[in-house]
C-alpha cells in the first residue's frame, strides 16, 4: 500500500516525498493543483485540497499512511476522512487474507530520522 504525501509541491512535502522514495516506499503525491511532469514518473499523483472535501476520496483511496502538513483549517476533517479510508483499506486487506494486515499501523511516522527527513 502507498503513502500519501499532502502538499508534495512545498518544501516540507517535497523533502518527505524524496525521503520516502529513497527508502523504497511507494508514494502518492498530492497538491491542490498538480501539474503534469512535476513529480518523478514512479510517483502516483492526486489532486487533494483541504478546502474541497470532494477531492479527498480519490487521494485517500488505498492509502496505508498519510503525511499531512497543512494549515489547521480543514485538517481535522481531512484527518477524520483519512482514518475512515485507512479503516476501509485495512478491512479490504484482511478480506484478501494478507498476513501483513496484522502488522499494519496507519498512524505511525512514515519517515524515520535515519532517512534524514
Amino acid at each position: 500500500m502507498t503513502v500519501l504525501v499532502t502538499g508534495a509541491r512545498g518544501d516540507v512535502g517535497a523533502a518527505v516525498l524524496a525521503g520516502l522514495l529513497a527508502a523504497g516506499e511507494p508514494v502518492r503525491a498530492s497538491s491542490r493543483a498538480p501539474r503534469p511532469g512535476e513529480f518523478p514518473a514512479d510517483v502516483e499523483v492526486a489532486r487533494a485540497d483541504l478546502a474541497d472535501p470532494a477531492s479527498w476520496p480519490a487521494a485517500l483511496g488505498g492509502m496505508r499512511k498519510v503525511f499531512l502538513y497543512a494549515h489547521p483549517e480543514g485538517a481535522a476533517e481531512f484527518a477524520a476522512a483519512a482514518r475512515k479510508a485507512s479503516a476501509s483499506a485495512r478491512r479490504a486487506t484482511r478480506k484478501r487474507g494478507s498476513t501483513s494486515a496484522a502488522r499494519w499501523r496507519p498512524w505511525r511516522t512514515s519517515v524515520s530520522r535515519k532517512n534524514g527527513v
